[in-house]
């Protein structure tokens, strides 16, 4: 028998060692953390209660959250099921104390533009109606269409549904992200790092927990870069299992969100390019297959997700055409211009550490988000130069693709001195720390050890409390409390909800208004109503809002424009607004500093001929439809407190099956050689009640702030 024709015998490889036991506080370290997350909601009831150091007790249940689980994913000890259930709890811990400031309905302002288009999809109106607020989001409609059928199978509230889908969304993106760098480092101790730095990302409380496409479009990314790789280790030709998840990503994240789809088409092609590069290269590494033969399949298999992902996202760009473009230049545009006018001395830079209104950031803030910078640069530098000289991912070209993308970290810290280029900054951070992460974890591990253990907790706090703060802007974003004016959620209080219920009680379908941005945001949440702005194919109205008497320049903006319904919330006049603008930004400077809106400004149309109001009090809504010769009828419909709320009887059941599917999921992982121990037994109640007593206290303080029992006294209808 020659060489080339003998069987090959493999030698059965040698048994790993036994399983560890774990670390016998992991359990409580989950127990205490939400013991931080009780702190926090305690301190969300005393900001709906109008009552001051909500603040504090925001800043102490951070740190209660993060540091018993850090304790835990940095030490030695944990086994790998730990660590990846430790991480897990944390991410979801960190989404439930961003949650939990606003349980019943979704308030912040990205969420608020979703909510309209899910309204849409769940209301009959399809999957492409117009959203005035974001108009391309109905073509970007994973996240509705996801959560439209959560709440078509289980008949839960809205928001709820909402919160799973975003849940499952996190959980996907910390599983993902854990089994990828334990792949590419052969560690499960430095996946637990990287899912523990990567929740010290800037944007990885704030922004990414909100209903929004971006949540789950990363989410897609991630587990397409998982499923490619899985086909990369998997022994078949084209494993049929990992490129149907591949496929099933790409599709998804397509018809998520534009700038991630195209970002995910570019790492791709970088990867595929590395592989094709490192064909020629012997040698072993750890970003790939094995040898020469690996880097041939891996670049085979990492090119057909390529052009898969190439077709599916630029046919996709093609089909949605000016829309996309109409959104997104204008908004490079003006970074371009703004940092190029902020480095040629132009332009004025960023004025930091206070926003719009002149409200400033405390000291001690200041410190912790410049501490966590600081921080992260160092690691980029030292774990970046180690990984470039072969000593943690391997020696492989591959290596520049994690290196070069955590790299750009400190370029994104000097796009913030511009306001517009902050925000692309701020979402690309979102992408830059998945590479971040690895690059530093695998760098970190080895030196775990030789470092003092509550430093290295202490640093992790730091940068858990610098991304917190940098990534979610003012305190007043981090709180419940009262009124402010132009503060997203802040803004939306029982006045505004009651406008806005009103509107979806009696606003006729398809009626036009006029009204700040806030607003504009709300009402299409509870009606059948479009607001009237310049990004939504009409024209910018502001000035309605701004001249001391009705003039004919605003009866001529109201004819123009079919405007139904002007809705004026007379608080705009307490102080500039905070986060920016009052109403739609003027085209010609969309970043500027807004003129103060006047008190007469605002009630001018209590007197004026044709202005009939309709809901008094703080905010109140004119009907205008005299001013149009158009008849002044009214819709009669049920009003409800939250979007969506009737639920049928797939509550039960649904809730029932979900219960039982738990259950049988537990007792199959039960292993009867490692019986349950009372003190786990103990552990584990005392975490999932107090974890449920800060949902029942955020839920119970918020409706009685939100929804009051007398607040429907100031609707007056005027038929």
């Amino acid at each position: 028998m020659t060489a080339t024709a003998a069987t090959r015998v493999e030698t059965p490889a040698p048994p790993g060692p036994a399983p560890r036991a774990g670390d016998p506080r992991a359990l409580l370290a989950v127990a205490v953390s939400g013991a931080g997350l009780l702190v926090q909601t305690i301190g969300y009831a005393l900001g709906w209660a109008g009552r001051p150091y909500a603040i504090a007790y925001f800043y102490t249940g951070l740190v209660l959250i993060v540091a018993p689980c850090a304790w835990v994913l940095i030490g030695r000890s944990a086994s790998r099921a730990q660590r990846l259930g430790v991480g897990l709890s944390l991410a979801l811990l960190l989404y439930l104390s961003y949650f939990l400031t606003s349980p019943l309905l979704a308030t912040r302002f990205d969420e608020t533009l979703h909510v309209a288009t899910l309204r849409s999809v769940l209301g009959g109106d399809g999957v492409f109606a117009a959203n005035s607020m974001l108009p391309v989001s109905p073509y970007y409609p994973a996240l509705e269409l996801i959560t439209a059928a959560v709440r078509w199978l289980t008949g839960w509230p809205v928001t709820a549904c909402e919160a799973v889908v975003v849940v499952v969304a996190r959980a996907g993106l910390v599983l993902a992200l854990y089994l990828l760098v334990e792949r590419f480092t052969r560690s499960a101790r430095a996946a637990g790092v990287a899912v523990l730095l990567y929740c010290a990302s800037s944007q990885f409380y704030f922004f990414n927990a909100q209903f929004a496409y971006q949540t789950i479009a990363i989410t897609f990314t991630l587990g397409l870069i998982y499923f490619v790789q899985r086909a990369i280790d998997a022994p078949a030709r084209w494993p049929r299992g990992p490129l149907a998840g591949a496929l099933a990503m790409i599709i998804g994240v397509t018809l998520s969100h534009h700038l991630t789809s195209w970002l995910t088409v570019a790492v791709l092609w970088a990867w595929a390019l590395l592989h094709r590069l490192g064909e020629h290269r012997l040698g072993e590494h750890r970003l790939g297959g094995d040898r020469v033969g690996g880097h041939r399949r891996a670049t085979r298999i990492v090119s057909a997700a390529a052009v898969a992902s190439t077709v599916a996202v630029g046919g996709w760009t093609a089909v949605v055409g000016s829309r996309i473009s109409t959104y997104l230049l204008p908004l490079f545009s003006d970074a371009q211009h703004q940092l190029g006018g902020v480095l040629s001395g132009s332009t004025n830079s960023k004025k930091l550490f206070v926003d719009t209104s002149g409200a400033q950031t405390p000291p001690w803030e200041r410190v912790a988000m410049f501490g966590s910078m600081l921080i992260w640069v160092a690691l980029v530098v030292v774990a970046g130069w180690s990984a470039l000289r072969g000593r943690t991912l391997g020696r492989s070209r591959l290596v520049l693709l994690p290196v070069g993308v955590a790299a750009l970290y400190p370029l994104l810290l000097l796009a913030r001195v511009s306001p517009v280029a902050t925000n692309v900054a701020d979402r690309a951070s979102t992408f830059v720390f998945f590479a971040l992460v690895l690059v530093v974890a695998v760098w970190a591990v080895p030196h775990l050890d030789r470092v003092n253990r509550v430093a290295t907790v202490a640093v992790t706090v730091v940068l858990m409390l610098g991304g917190v703060i940098l990534g979610s802007g003012p305190d007043w974003e981090r709180v419940p409390g009262p009124y402010l004016v132009g503060a997203e959620q802040r803004s939306v209080d029982a006045s505004s909800l009651a406008a806005a219920r009103w509107a979806g009680a009696h606003m006729p379908a398809g009626s036009a208004f006029a009204s700040d941005v806030t607003l504009s945001a709300l009402i299409p949440d509870y009606a059948d109503a479009s607001p009237v702005l310049a990004i939504g194919g009409r024209q910018n109205v502001s000035d309605l809002f701004f001249t001391p008497n009705v003039d004919g320049r605003d009866l001529a903006l109201i004819r123009d424009n079919g405007i139904a319904f002007v809705v004026v919330d007379t608080r705009l006049s307490m102080s500039l607004p905070h986060a920016g603008t009052y109403f739609e930004p003027n085209v010609d400077n969309p970043a500027g500093t807004p003129a103060r809106v006047t008190a007469q400004s605002l009630t001018k149309f209590e007197t004026a001929p044709g202005f009939v109001k309709v809901l008094d009090g703080p905010v109140r809504i004119y009907d205008v439809r005299t001013i149009l010769g158009q008849p002044r009828t009214y819709a009669d419909r049920a009003s409800s407190p939250v979007p969506g709320s009737t639920v049928g009887w797939q509550l039960i059941l649904s809730t029932l099956v979900v219960g039982v599917a738990l259950l049988v999921l537990v007792a199959r992982r039960r292993r009867p050689t490692r019986p349950t121990r009372p003190l786990q037994l103990l552990l584990g109640a005392l975490a999932i009640a107090v974890v449920a007593a800060a949902i029942v206290v955020a839920i119970v303080s918020a409706h009685s702030a939100l929804f009051p029992a007398d607040h429907g006294g100031e609707i007056a209808v005027t038929r």
